[in-house]
């Protein structure tokens, strides 16, 4: 699984140009994959998470300025994908991972309320979960990126990691503790 978490003081709610609504959030980040790969999971300790979400009617640039394929994935099996990506560190801030998620609008508008009330209420935080399996062996035949894809220095170069699994909860503390 890969987590990301924080609490309403990293929360905004937004309505993009088209008029659909987002939600956008800093916080902690961390992966933990289903196989015993170690060498996945130290290249993202530490790092802090991004996260956005966005309904399917949201226009791509909103989510995906890159082009990377999000919008294709929900189309492909008409339910809810999240999409993480590597940001390297550079000369404006350090490196993160970032998580764009597509829902479809009902779900958006539950999604909404939820971190309404993890704004409204001090002692709530959010954690979303996205399946993670772990990054292809080099060689493999697979979508899934190498570890190396994933973190490419040539960012237009760079393969996301795609889910279909994910959860969205509301829940109050203790924070997600690093796994040991």
């Amino acid at each position: 699984m890969w987590y990301f978490e924080g609490s309403g003081k990293s929360l905004s709610i937004g309505i993009t140009a088209n008029g659909s609504g987002s939600v956008h959030a800093a916080g902690t980040q961390e992966c933990r994959p289903t196989v015993d790969d170690e060498n996945d999971a130290r290249h993202m300790r530490g790092v802090e998470g991004f996260v956005s979400i966005h309904p399917s009617t949201a226009d791509e640039v909103d989510y995906d300025g890159s082009g990377f394929g999000l919008k294709a994935h929900y189309e492909k099996h008409q339910k809810q994908v999240g999409m993480i990506t590597w940001f390297e560190t550079d000369a404006d801030r350090p490196g993160f991972i970032g998580l764009s998620i597509l829902v479809p609008s009902p779900v958006m508008d539950r999604i909404v309320m939820l971190m309404r009330d993890v704004m409204a209420t001090p002692n709530l935080r959010y954690l979303i979960a996205v399946e993670f399996g772990g990054f292809k062996i080099e060689g493999a035949k697979s979508a899934t990126p190498t570890i190396g894809e994933f973190m490419d220095r040539v960012f237009l170069r760079r393969k996301p990691y795609f889910s279909h699994e994910l959860t969205v909860t509301i829940r109050t503390p203790p924070a997600l503790t690093p796994a040991s």
